[in-house]
């Protein structure tokens, strides 16, 4: 007789396939760290933005522009592993985790955004490049809903190998795969998640070895705190970030200097990023 009452889980979602795919026994690098930033200039400064360029401006986007700068002005946190050194990519690129219903389960499911050279566009632009993404995305186009497609009826036992194998040839051997149809630089150097859009204030996303992404970013709602200004208390508006990085690349001394950038990001965006109003 069975210890516990079990089912199978039935038909799985591309991304569930992928994860099982992914992960063995916890044996990782792993760090997790939180910071709580006051963001009524930030949230202004988008509101600006989204009237100057007739586009929505949300969270998502301007924490992505902020990610982005602090990437860029901390270069030793843009880094990859390949081969047991250390490489640091001289370009910013961000992946940011979409949220959907798979077409065929109905189910959740999880895929994302590439946004290339995100250090340079404005805020209008990342906006624009980020909503017409997750549309693409929720919408079942591109290169990426091939790629789910692929992982859909790959049997399980050659989903790890695979995603160990495209790891291999297009980052430790570094080949361009895109004749095959394999997107270049997919995933970028860091990943952000809106935990907040699913009603959490925490969440901590596991590091994704096939992915060779070192930092990966979860941003909760915004909420209104007291917070102590000038010696007095003082209503606030507040948005939590919770980071996982990989210790092989990077330390607290990296992530010190990190923070601070988005620290002035959020106090003073216009002069950080540039004005909204840029195009």
């Amino acid at each position: 007789m069975p210890q516990l009452r079990l089912r199978p889980a039935g038909p799985l979602s591309p991304f569930r396939r992928m994860a099982l795919g992914s992960w063995s026994a916890a044996d990782d690098p792993t760090v997790h760290g939180s910071l709580r930033l006051r963001c009524e200039a930030l949230l202004a400064y988008g509101e600006r933005a989204a009237a100057a360029g007739g586009v929505r401006v949300t969270p998502t986007a301007l924490v992505a522009r902020c990610l982005a700068q602090a990437l860029r002005e901390v270069p030793d946190c843009n880094a990859i592993l390949r081969g047991g050194r250390i490489y640091l990519r001289q370009d910013v690129t961000l992946f940011v985790h979409v949220a959907l219903t798979d077409p065929r389960s109905g189910r959740l499911d999880l895929s994302g955004v590439t946004l290339h050279h995100a250090d340079r566009a404005t805020v209008i632009g990342l906006a624009r490049r980020l909503d017409g993404g997750v549309r693409e995305v929720r919408g079942g186009q591109g290169a990426v809903a091939r790629t789910r497609e692929l992982f859909r009826w790959l049997p399980q036992p050659l989903v790890g190998p695979l995603l160990t194998g495209l790891s291999f040839v297009t980052h430790t051997l570094n080949l361009d795969l895109s004749a095959l149809g394999v997107p270049r630089d997919p995933f970028g150097g860091a990943a952000l998640t809106n935990v907040g859009a699913l009603g959490l204030d925490t969440a901590y996303v596991p590091l994704v070895p096939y992915t060779r992404i070192p930092l990966f970013v979860a941003m909760g709602a915004v909420v209104d705190e007291p917070v102590v200004d000038g010696g007095a208390v003082v209503p606030a508006r507040v948005l939590p970030l919770h980071a996982t990085f990989d210790h092989r690349l990077m330390d607290g001394a990296h992530l010190a200097r990190f923070v601070a950038v988005l620290r002035r990001c959020f106090a003073d965006p216009d002069a950080a990023l540039g004005p909204a109003e840029a195009e």
